[in-house]
């Protein structure tokens, strides 16, 4: 009789499952993830991506100028009840075409991806663009990762605060109120934006500014 009953109360546990909360969290995981929508911002090379999520999550961007993307945002958390996470995708290259989509993860580990999204980006006016070369030396690769670029005023009205990739294409760029002095220097904050300090010549002191990558 008493093997029966454990027998019987083994059972109920494995029917209801050991933790509620990690059972809950794998069905909140099943639940119908609502597409995401990408849309254009004020700045040519950044795109938006908003998507809801059906419980608490870590939502991160793929992108790329393919379906393979190659390329993924920082993460970043909902809710605890989960909703709406507006996520700005940069690091694109300009006039390109663009593939992106949102990969879910649920704190039970389980994950789940929208459908694929494209994103055109904008182009520069050619007159903004500084002068700028990058050189590999024969048989060498460029070191990995961007440089973040900031510079004097040029004969034409250029961009002062600048992200480049290792072959001086620009992957990102700040178009701030140029009266307010020049960049010396800028600097990434951990919660993805940039902090620039605005040097005006000939004044005792400047600005600071925190702007997001939009």
């Amino acid at each position: 009789m008493l093997g029966l009953l454990l027998l019987s109360i083994l059972h109920m546990l494995a029917t209801a499952g050991c933790g509620g909360v990690a059972a809950d969290l794998k069905e909140s995981a099943r639940l119908q993830l609502p597409e995401g929508t990408v849309s254009a911002t004020g700045n040519l090379l950044v795109a938006q991506y908003t998507i809801s999520t059906p419980a608490h999550a870590t939502v991160a961007i793929q992108f790329g100028p393919t379906t393979t993307y190659g390329l993924q945002t920082s993460p970043q958390d909902s809710s605890a009840e989960g909703g709406a996470a507006n996520i700005l995708v940069a690091g694109m290259k300009q006039n390109t075409l663009y593939h992106m989509r949102a990969v879910v993860t649920y704190d039970d580990g389980s994950q789940q991806w929208d459908n694929d999204h494209t994103f055109q980006t904008g182009a520069i006016p050619p007159a903004r663009v500084p002068k700028m070369t990058a050189t590999t030396p024969s048989g060498r690769n460029p070191t990995p990762g961007v440089e973040l670029l900031s510079l004097t005023p040029g004969p034409t009205a250029q961009l002062l605060v600048l992200a480049v990739d290792p072959a001086g294409s620009i992957i990102w760029y700040c178009d701030y109120d140029g009266s307010l002095g020049i960049p010396q220097p800028i600097k990434l904050l951990p919660n993805g934006h940039m902090l620039m300090v605005l040097y005006l010549v000939g004044s005792p002191g400047g600005t600071v500014q925190e702007v997001d990558l939009a």
